[in-house]
Order: structure tokens, then sequence, then C-alpha cells
């Protein structure tokens, strides 16, 4: 929206008083009978550049892995080494020691 002051007529400006004095259920009721008056939306739209920025990042967020995970074997019993022992057999990039 612009920030500049504009110059507004007498019947505006009473529009915009009455306006004011509505309830939120009025402002509602209201905002719906010009959308479907004048066959518009009033919801408010993001610049395009702003779209594909949020598009890119997305789209980065989705590529990138995890690639450090914190395993805690809280519960092994006896068998807690042999567990260990079978997962880095799995995966030896995992740094188990």
């Amino acid at each position: 929206m612009d920030k500049e002051k504009r110059s507004l007529t007498k019947k505006l400006e009473s529009l915009i008083e009455e306006i004011s004095q509505l309830s939120v259920l009025e402002l509602a009721d209201l905002v719906k009978a010009l959308e479907d008056k004048f066959g518009v939306s009033a919801v408010m739209t993001m610049p395009a550049s702003a779209v594909a920025s949020e598009q890119g990042v997305k789209e980065n967020e989705e590529v990138a892995e995890k690639s450090v995970y914190t395993v805690v074997l809280s519960e092994a019993g006896s068998n807690k080494i042999a567990v260990i022992k079978v997962v880095r057999n799995l995966n030896q990039e995992l740094g188990l020691k």
C-alpha cells in the first residue's frame, strides 16, 4: 500500500468512518458481499520475486539430507556391544566405536 497521505472526498471519509464502526463479523460479511458483487477476491498476493525465492528455499530444504545422527542405545542388556558391531557392519561410515 502507498504510505502517502491521499486527499479523500467527504463521501469516502464518511464511508471509512462508517466501516470503522462495524464489528468483525459485519466486516467479514461486507468483504464477502463485495467479493461476490465484483467477482474479486480479497486474498493478499505475494510479489513474484517472493514466491520464486520461497520456492527455491523449499527445493533446497528438500534436497538437503541429514548427514549426522545421534543414536543412543538405552537398553540392549548384555548384548549392547554385539548390537553396536552389527550396526557398524551394516554401515561402516557411521563411525561407531
